[in-house]
C-alpha cells in the first residue's frame, strides 16, 4: 500500500490542484480509503479530509480521540497552515467558523455534509487555493486531478457533471427518469472549481449564491422539490457564465448512467465504452468509443449483511436495473471498493454516534426542534450563538418547544404538515368517541354482535 505521506515534506505550490472530501466521523473509513486510492492516481497530489462533526459543541474544540489506531498518523496533518500540504485533516469549524453551530443543529448528517461543500470551497479559495476538486467519499479516482479539471483549465469556473447523457429506458426498474428529475439534473458528488482573474468567470459569484441557498434549504424534501445541495445545481448554468458542463463519459460514472456506459479493464487501465442505444441501431459501421475512466461513484454500494458477516454485496441500494453479473469490470471495481472498508476499520467507525444529535446536557434533539430552528420559528435563532449550549437551559428550551409547535412551521417540510394533520385527525377521532351518541352507537353495535352470536 502506498504511503499517505508521499511527498509531504515538499510543500506544493498554490497552483497545484487540491482534492477534498467531507465526512462525518462514522464514515471516516470511506475517506481513508479514498485517500489511499487518490495517492495511487496522484502520487504528488494534495488531498484534504474535512470531518463535519469533529468539533465538540460544548468546548468548541476539535476532538480526534475517535480515530482508529491505524489512522492516528493523520493527527500529524491537523494544523491551520495555508497552503495545505500533501495530506491534510481538518474539522469543519476550522475552515467554516461562520454559523457552524447553527447549521450543525438544524441539519441531519447528510444535509450538513452537503451544506459544507460550497462553504469549504469558498474558504479554501479565499485562503489562496486556485484549483479544487470535490469528491464524495464513496468515489474512487483513476486519473490525475488536472485531467479531471481539464475543461476549466483555460477559462476557469465551476465544473458540473450530469447524471445522464441519454435517457433511461422506459421500464419498470428504478431509478427511472422521474426519479432523477426529482434528485436533480447534475450529480453533486464530483465538482470542480478553478478561480481565474477574469471577473466574468469568478467562482465566488456561484459559491455565494449556492451557499445562500444551502443556508436554510439544504434538505431532503421531494414534496418541495428539494434534494440537499444537489437540486439547486439545476439552476446554476442559467445564472452563471462560469458554470461548465462536462459530458466526458469517464467522469463520475455511477449506477444511474451504466445503461449508457460500460466499464472494462485493458491491461492495468480502466476504460469506459459506450453501450449501444436505440439511436445506434441499424448502423453497421458504429463502433463504441473508449475513454479512460476518471472517477467512479459507488453511491449506495453496500453489503447484504450490514455486520460484514456475508461477503455478498450489491452495486447500490438505490437501483435494481443492473445485476452485477451483467456489468463486467464494474463488479471487480466494486469488490475492491468494499475490500477497502475492512482495511480501514469500517465496523469500528460505523458505531460512532453522530455528535450533533444531543444538547450539551445530553438531551436528545428532536426533529421538530431542528425544523423550528431551521425556519427560525418565532425568531428562535435569536436566543444565542451556540444552540447546543443555549437550549440546555430549561427556560430557553421551553421557547424552542413552543416554537416547534407544528402550526408555526408554515413553510416547513411536507412531512411535518402531514404529522400535524394526523395529530388533528387523531384528536378529532378521540373527541368524537367521547360524545354520548357515539358511546350509545358502540354499545348498540356490541349488543347486536352478541345477539347474532347467540342466535347462531
Amino acid at each position: 500500500m502506498m504511503s499517505l505521506h508521499a511527498g509531504q515534506d515538499n510543500l506544493p505550490s498554490e497552483s497545484t490542484p487540491l482534492a477534498y472530501t467531507i465526512v462525518t466521523r462514522s464514515h471516516f473509513f470511506l475517506a481513508a480509503g479514498l485517500a489511499v486510492n487518490f495517492r495511487q492516481a496522484n502520487p504528488a497530489g494534495r488531498f484534504l479530509i474535512v470531518v463535519a462533526d469533529a468539533d465538540d459543541p460544548t468546548t468548541g474544540e476539535a476532538d480526534w480521540e475517535w480515530l482508529a489506531p491505524q489512522h492516528r498518523h493523520w493527527l500529524d496533518s491537523v494544523s491551520t497552515d495555508m497552503p495545505l500540504s500533501n495530506q491534510n485533516l481538518r474539522s469543519a469549524q476550522q475552515l467554516c467558523r461562520l454559523d457552524h453551530w447553527n447549521l450543525a443543529f438544524q441539519y441531519s448528517p447528510l444535509e450538513l455534509t452537503c451544506c459544507l461543500k460550497g462553504r469549504v470551497a469558498a474558504s479554501l479559495l479565499r485562503n489562496g487555493e486556485q484549483q479544487l476538486l470535490y469528491l464524495d467519499a464513496d468515489t474512487r479516482i483513476f486519473d490525475s486531478v488536472p485531467n479531471c479539471l481539464a475543461p476549466l483549465q483555460r477559462t476557469g469556473g465551476v465544473l458540473l457533471t450530469p447524471h445522464l447523457r441519454r435517457p433511461l429506458p422506459q421500464d419498470s426498474c428504478y431509478p427511472n427518469n422521474i426519479d432523477l428529475l426529482r434528485s436533480g439534473v447534475f450529480n453533486g458528488g464530483v465538482l470542480g472549481f478553478v478561480q481565474q482573474p477574469k471577473p466574468e468567470n469568478s467562482v465566488f459569484d456561484f459559491l455565494d449564491w449556492w451557499n445562500q441557498c444551502n443556508h436554510r434549504d439544504c434538505i431532503v424534501d421531494p414534496h418541495q422539490g428539494l434534494f440537499v445541495d444537489q437540486k439547486w445545481l439545476d439552476q446554476a448554468p442559467a445564472y452563471f457564465a462560469s458554470v461548465q458542463i462536462s459530458r466526458n463519459p469517464g467522469l463520475n460514472v455511477g449506477y444511474w448512467n451504466l445503461h449508457e456506459r460500460r466499464i472494462e479493464q485493458q491491461n492495468e487501465d480502466w476504460i469506459v465504452t459506450d453501450r449501444c442505444g436505440p439511436e445506434f441501431s441499424g448502423k453497421l459501421n458504429w463502433k463504441p468509443s473508449a475513454t479512460p475512466l476518471q472517477i467512479f461513484h459507488f453511491s449506495g454500494a453496500s453489503r447484504v449483511a450490514s455486520d460484514g458477516s456475508n461477503a455478498c454485496h450489491r452495486l447500490s441500494r438505490h437501483q435494481n436495473r443492473h445485476p452485477l453479473k451483467s456489468l463486467g469490470g464494474t463488479q471487480n471495481l466494486l469488490e475492491g471498493y468494499l475490500a477497502s472498508w475492512e482495511q480501514h476499520a469500517w465496523l469500528d467507525y460505523q458505531g460512532i454516534p453522530y455528535r450533533y444529535d444531543k444538547l450539551s446536557n445530553g438531551l436528545e434533539i428532536t426533529r421538530q426542534w431542528k425544523e423550528a430552528f431551521r425556519l427560525n420559528s418565532c425568531q428562535i435563532r435569536e436566543v444565542g450563538d451556540n444552540p447546543f449550549v443555549d437550549f440546555s437551559n430549561a427556560r430557553v428550551l421551553a421557547r424552542l418547544e413552543a416554537a416547534a409547535n407544528v402550526k408555526h412551521l408554515k413553510s416547513g417540510r411536507f412531512q411535518y404538515h402531514l404529522d400535524g394533520l394526523q395529530a388533528r385527525i387523531d384528536n378529532l377521532k378521540y373527541r368524537l368517541d367521547q360524545l354520548p351518541w357515539r358511546r350509545l352507537l358502540r354499545a348498540t353495535q356490541s349488543l347486536q354482535k352478541r345477539w347474532f352470536r347467540k342466535a347462531g
